[in-house]
């Protein structure tokens, strides 16, 4: 009895133990999940949503394009900044340059060099007559008469150039000059006429001289008229510089030496002439030597400049 009792436990431990290996089995024969990749995703992705492989790969392009687009706007930026950076660097120093050049330059002012007018024409001498702004007009021309009396003594020299000069020992403008000498020009000529101008004697030899005046104009439409307004009155005012106050103001047109002369006629005798040497040049005299003489050194003068 025991042996059987023995014999059904252990056909009972057998039927356990088949019973166990079954569910084993059971256990074992369950796929395992596969691990998830990139290949995986697509794969189920596909079989989910019926998605071609095709608008996989457009998906993934347009994806890196967007990268692309981003690195290539951050790169954009940053260049901006440093044009930016660079360009307000650059301002600063401009400023900072420009601060330093005004402060020093204010500390230490620069000197203009002098200017050196060219001649108008070429003179062989110079006579200075002093403090003219303290003397009458009749003082000045006796002093001018005086130099003239002079010029006449002297046989080298065929060309002379008087500079009156004011308080400060420089040279009196063309306006104050024509002022001194007693002369009232019209408005439109002494406005058009610059500062600039000569004036004094000429001759040949020992034979007695002939003055002169030379004025130079920026507008020789607004000279020229200006001169013919003064032929009316410049017999009169510049009489006591060319002792022409006896003559009647007609003038005429006449050629001396291919040149157009606006002259006034004694007889045969020229009592006073006025020339436009050129669009800038008027030279005022009383004879043909003297018209030749100045005429030859403004020539000359503008050669050697």
């Amino acid at each position: 009895m025991d042996f059987l009792k023995d014999e059904k436990q252990n056909k009972g431990d057998d039927s356990n133990q088949l019973g166990s290996n079954s569910f084993l089995d059971a256990q074992l024969s369950i796929p395992l999940p596969n691990i998830k990749t990139y290949k995986s995703d697509v794969s189920v992705a596909v079989q989910r949503d019926n998605i071609s492989a095709v608008k996989i790969a457009l998906a993934e392009q347009a994806r890196e394009n967007r990268i692309g687009d981003i690195e290539q706007q951050n790169s954009v930026a940053t260049t901006k900044s440093i044009i930016l950076i660079s360009l307000t660097v650059i301002c600063i120093l401009i400023a900072a340059g420009g601060t330093w050049y005004f402060i020093h330059r204010a500390n230490n002012p620069v000197t203009a060099l002098p200017q050196t007018t060219k001649p108008v024409i070429a003179t062989n001498s110079v006579i200075n007559i002093f403090d003219v702004d303290k003397k009458t007009s009749t003082e000045i021309l006796r002093d001018i008469e005086n130099a003239r009396k002079d010029f006449d003594l002297q046989s080298l020299i065929q060309i002379n150039k008087l500079s009156l000069r004011g308080a400060s020992s420089t040279e009196i403008s063309a306006q104050a000059f024509l002022g001194k000498i007693g002369a009232s020009v019209p408005n439109s000529l002494y406005r058009s006429i610059t500062p600039s101008y000569f004036a004094g004697f000429t001759k040949n030899g020992l034979s007695t001289s002939s003055p002169y005046i030379v004025l130079q104009t920026d507008s020789y439409e607004q000279a020229y008229a200006g001169m013919f307004e003064w032929e009316n009155s410049i017999l009169r005012d510049l009489g006591p510089y060319f002792d022409t106050n006896s003559f009647s103001p007609f003038f005429k047109d006449i050629v001396i030496k291919n040149r157009d002369v606006r002259a006034v006629m004694s007889n045969t005798d020229i009592v006073l002439l006025y020339v436009f040497l050129d669009s800038k040049t008027i030279l005022i005299t009383n004879n043909k030597i003297a018209l030749q003489n100045i005429t030859d050194a403004y020539l000359l003068s503008k050669r050697v400049q």
